[in-house]
C-alpha cells in the first residue's frame, strides 16, 4: 500500500508519523533528510542525502539497521525527530509597565534554514483586532520591532505577540489569546479628564489606577484648595441615602463614581497606571468591584466606552444579561440639569443603578463599546394594542427629573414587578418626582406600570419640595378611548389633564393623585381623602395682605385654626368647628378678631384637630 506524504509547516520539535508497519527502517547515515511524497522506502540500503525530513503517514517495509543518531522510534505509533526545528524567545515580562515612550522589542530565533521573517502584531487595550507591523532583522539571530509611544494606546496600554517565519517553519511568541502586554505608566498632565461643564453636576470616574488614591491627590492638584463656591465633591453611600461630601468621600478608585461640580471648565486626573482585567469569564475580559444593596454610583474604569449591555453581574453565579432579580435593568447618567438612561458608558463618567441584594460584584468588560441594549422606553416597549403610558415631567429652577411612566403593560401586577424601575436618588439641587406603589413598597419608582383595567386606576406621587414647581405632562392621547386623566394635589387642587398640560404646583404640596379612568371612576374621586392629618406652609410666604393656609382632615371632627403672636397670644380664630373629612382652605386677610389689620411681623398658625396639633410660621411684610 502507497500513501503519499502531504508537505505541511512543522511542529515544534516534534514529527508524529502514524505507521502502517512495524519498525522497518533500512541503514541511514544522514541526520537531516526528507522522504517526498509517493516513495516506499524498502528493507535494508543506506540513503547519503543530507536534506529530507519524514513528514506525513509513511509506509515503511522490510527490516533493517537504523544506525542515525537524529530520530526516534516509539511503540504501535512511531514519531521521529529529524533535524532541528525553529524556536524563537523574548526577553519581555507577561506584563511590563512602560513609559508612553517608544520601544524596540527583540525576539531572538533559532533553527530552520533560510532567511527569517517576523510580524509585530498589537492592538490598544479595549480593542478586539490585531494590527500586523513586519519585523525587521537585527543583529545576529534576531528580529525587532519598533513600537512608536502612539501605539502604546495611552491610558489603554497595548497587548502583542510575534511570528516568526523561517522557511517552511513557523514559530509563534505569545498568541492572540494569551498575549504580551504594555501596561502604560503616565503623569499627571498625560491622564486628564475633558472640561466639565461650568457649573453642573455630573457623576465622575477615573480610568486609571492613581500612584496615589487620595482625593487630594486626584482632585485637590488641579481644581485647587477646597472651596464650595468652585467645586464640590461627594459620593453617594446606600447606606442611608446620602452624599458623603469631600473630604470624607474615601479613596478613588477605577470603577467608583463621584458627584462632582466645579466652575470655569476645570479638568481633574491622575498620574498612575493602565487599568487592567481582573477576572476572565467565558472568554472575555473583565474588571470586577463589589458593590451594595441599592443604589451605586458606578463609573467606567477605562479609557475607552463600555457598553451597558455588555456588564454582567456576579450574585455567586453570573447568568446571561442583566437579570431581573438582581438589577434593574437601567444606567442612569446626569445630564447637568437631568437623568438620562444610556446604553453606552463613556470614559471618565458615570451612572446610578440599583442592585436588589446583598453580595453582587459588578463585571466592566474589557471591550470596547460597539452598538448598545436599546434605550429604557424601548425596553420597555410593548405591541400589544393594550398597553399605552403617559410621561411626567418635573421642572423647578431650570433642573428635572423627566421620564416618569405610568401606564399599562400586560402580565404587570400592581405591587412591584419587572416593570416598575426605581427612581434614582435625587441629584443635588434637582427636584424629584417618583411613584410610590401599594404594598408599601420601600423604594419609589421612576416607571409604575399597571394590569390592564376596565373602570380607572390611581397612582400616588411624591413631590420633593422646591419653589417654582412646574409639572408637564405628555402622551395623554395614548389612554383608552372613554377615559380621562385627573391630577389631585395634596393641598385638594384637582387638575384636569390635557395634551401638554403644565400644572403649576403650590410651594406646601409634597404628594399628588394621578386618576386615570372612566368618567364615573373619576368621579369617585372629585372629593378625595387625604390619609392623615396635615398643615401645609401658607402661600404666598411672606405675604401682604392675605395668604392661603391649607389643611388636610382624614376623617370628621372637630378644628380650630388660630393665629398666635410671638407672645402666643390668640390674634384671631380663623375656623373653630365641626368640619368634614377631606382637603380645605382657609385665607386670612392680615386682622385680628376685631377686623383691626395688624403689623408687619412673624405670625404662627396652629392646627388642632382630635389628638393632632401642629403649628407654623409666616411673616407679613407691609
Amino acid at each position: 500500500m502507497i500513501i503519499h506524504i502531504k508537505r505541511v509547516r512543522w511542529l515544534p520539535l516534534t514529527l508524529c508519523m502514524m505507521l502502517t508497519a512495524g519498525l522497518v527502517w533500512g541503514q541511514a547515515g544522514s541526520t537531516n533528510y526528507k522522504l517526498t511524497a509517493g516513495y516506499v522506502v524498502g528493507g535494508g540500503g543506506s540513503s547519503s542525502s543530507t536534506a529530507y525530513k519524514a513528514v506525513g503517514n509513511i509506509p515503511l517495509t522490510g527490516a533493517g539497521l537504523a544506525t542515525s543518531t537524529n530520530y526516534t522510534m516509539n511503540g504501535g505509533v512511531i514519531g521521529a525527530i529529524f533535524g532541528a526545528a525553529l524556536s524563537a524567545s523574548y526577553a519581555g515580562a507577561a506584563m511590563d509597565t512602560v513609559p508612553l515612550a517608544a520601544q524596540t522589542l527583540k525576539v531572538a530565533y533559532i533553527g530552520g534554514t533560510g532567511t527569517a521573517t517576523g510580524n509585530f502584531y498589537h492592538r490598544s487595550g479595549g480593542q478586539s483586532i490585531y494590527v500586523s507591523t513586519p519585523m525587521v532583522a537585527g543583529t545576529g539571530d534576531t528580529l525587532t520591532a519598533a513600537v512608536g509611544a502612539d501605539m502604546l494606546g495611552g491610558l489603554r496600554g497595548m497587548e502583542y505577540y510575534f511570528r516568526i517565519n523561517r522557511g517552511d517553519m513557523i514559530a509563534y511568541v505569545g498568541s492572540s489569546g494569551s498575549p504580551y502586554v504594555f501596561r502604560t505608566q503616565v503623569t499627571d498632565a498625560q491622564a486628564q479628564s475633558s472640561a466639565m461643564p461650568d457649573a453642573q453636576y455630573r457623576i465622575i470616574g477615573l480610568p486609571v489606577v492613581p500612584s496615589s488614591p487620595t482625593l487630594a491627590n486626584v482632585f485637590m492638584d488641579n481644581l485647587g484648595s477646597p472651596d464650595p463656591i468652585q467645586w464640590r465633591l461627594g459620593r453617594y453611600r446606600a447606606a442611608g441615602d446620602s452624599v458623603v461630601p469631600y473630604p470624607n468621600s474615601g479613596d478613588v478608585i477605577p470603577g467608583r463614581g463621584y458627584w462632582l461640580i466645579a466652575r470655569g471648565a476645570k479638568t481633574f486626573g491622575s498620574g498612575g497606571t493602565s487599568v487592567r482585567p481582573s477576572r476572565l469569564y467565558d472568554g472575555i475580559n473583565y474588571y470586577e468591584v463589589a458593590l451594595d444593596s441599592g443604589w451605586n454610583q458606578i463609573a467606567n474604569p477605562f479609557p475607552f466606552s463600555i457598553a451597558w449591555s455588555g456588564i454582567r453581574f456576579d450574585d455567586g453565579a453570573v447568568d446571561p444579561g442583566h437579570p431581573t432579580d438582581v438589577l434593574d435593568d437601567a444606567a442612569y447618567s446626569y445630564t447637568g440639569s437631568a437623568y438620562s438612561t444610556v446604553t453606552t458608558i463613556n470614559t471618565w463618567s458615570g451612572v446610578f443603578i440599583r442592585i436588589k441584594k446583598p453580595g453582587v460584584s459588578i463585571m466592566y468588560p474589557y471591550v470596547q463599546a460597539g452598538a448598545g441594549a436599546p434605550p429604557l422606553k424601548d425596553a420597555i416597549a410593548s405591541s400589544s394594542p393594550d398597553d399605552w403610558n403617559i410621561e411626567l415631567t418635573l421642572i423647578a429652577g431650570g433642573l428635572g427629573d423627566m421620564a416618569n411612566l405610568a401606564g399599562v403593560r400586560t402580565g404587570a401586577s400592581t405591587g412591584e414587578d419587572e416593570y416598575d424601575f426605581s427612581e434614582p436618588p435625587p441629584a443635588p439641587g434637582g427636584p424629584r418626582l417618583a411613584f410610590r406603589l401599594p404594598e408599601n413598597c420601600p423604594d419609589l419608582k421612576r416607571i409604575d406600570l399597571r394590569p390592564p383595567f376596565i373602570d380607572g386606576a390611581t397612582w400616588d406621587l411624591v413631590i420633593s419640595e422646591s419653589n417654582g414647581r412646574q409639572l408637564q405632562v405628555a402622551g395623554i392621547t395614548n389612554i383608552p378611548d372613554g377615559m380621562q386623566a385627573r391630577l389631585v394635589l395634596d393641598d385638594g387642587t384637582m387638575v384636569d389633564l390635557t395634551e401638554g398640560k403644565v400644572v403649576a404646583v403650590p410651594d406646601n404640596v409634597e404628594t399628588a393623585k394621578l386618576a386615570i379612568g372612566t368618567e364615573e371612576y373619576l368621579a369617585g374621586k372629585a372629593t378625595p381623602i387625604p390619609t392623615q392629618y396635615f398643615l401645609s406652609q401658607n402661600s404666598p410666604n411672606p405675604f401682604n395682605p392675605t395668604t392661603s393656609i391649607r389643611f388636610g382632615l382624614p376623617k370628621a371632627g372637630k378644628v380650630r385654626l388660630d393665629v398666635v403672636n410671638i407672645l402666643g397670644q390668640t390674634v384671631k380664630s380663623l375656623v373653630n368647628q365641626d368640619m368634614a373629612a377631606g382637603y380645605h382652605a382657609v385665607v386670612w386677610n392680615g386682622d385680628d378678631a376685631d377686623g383691626h389689620g395688624v403689623a408687619s411681623g412673624i405670625y404662627f398658625y396652629r392646627l388642632r384637630a382630635g389628638d393632632f396639633t401642629q403649628s407654623r410660621k409666616m411673616v407679613l411684610l407691609k
